[in-house]
Formats: structure tokens, C-alpha cells, sequence
């Protein structure tokens, strides 16, 4: 899976590091390249930005993912 985190303070990181939400959708469309099956996996901190939830599955739907789930990371 192509799995995102969101930190209490709405910090994005993938694949551990630190990233722009403008980066979302170039991340996901190089591992979609690798794993046309993978799915985006949003996981959030409860009480992150629902705005940064939408911004990130728009820019998956974007890059041609729309098997996009969310789950709370405590």
C-alpha cells in the first residue's frame, strides 16, 4: 500500500520523511507505476486537519488511485 502519515500538528510524511502536500500525487503515481494494485492508506493522527485528509485523496484520485481508506493513527 501507498501509506501516508499525518501527525497531530498536520505534519505529512511518506515513507518517513517529511513532505509537501504538493508531492502527494508524484509519490503516488511512481509507486502506482510500480503497484498498479496498491491502494492509498491516509493515516491520521485524530485530531489532524480533515482539510489535509481531502487535499491528499484528491491529488490520489489525480494520479489515478481511487481505492483511498483512512485510519487513525493514536
Amino acid at each position: 500500500n501507498i501509506v501516508f502519515r499525518v501527525s497531530e500538528s498536520n505534519e505529512l510524511r511518506f515513507e518517513g520523511r517529511r513532505i509537501d502536500i504538493r508531492a502527494v500525487r508524484a509519490n503516488v503515481e511512481r509507486m502506482h507505476a510500480e503497484n498498479p494494485e496498491a491502494k492509498v492508506v491516509i493515516s491520521a493522527h485524530p485530531k489532524a486537519k480533515t482539510e489535509l485528509f481531502v487535499k491528499i485523496s484528491d491529488q490520489a484520485r489525480e494520479a489515478g488511485v481511487y481505492d483511498i481508506s483512512l485510519s487513525t493513527d493514536l
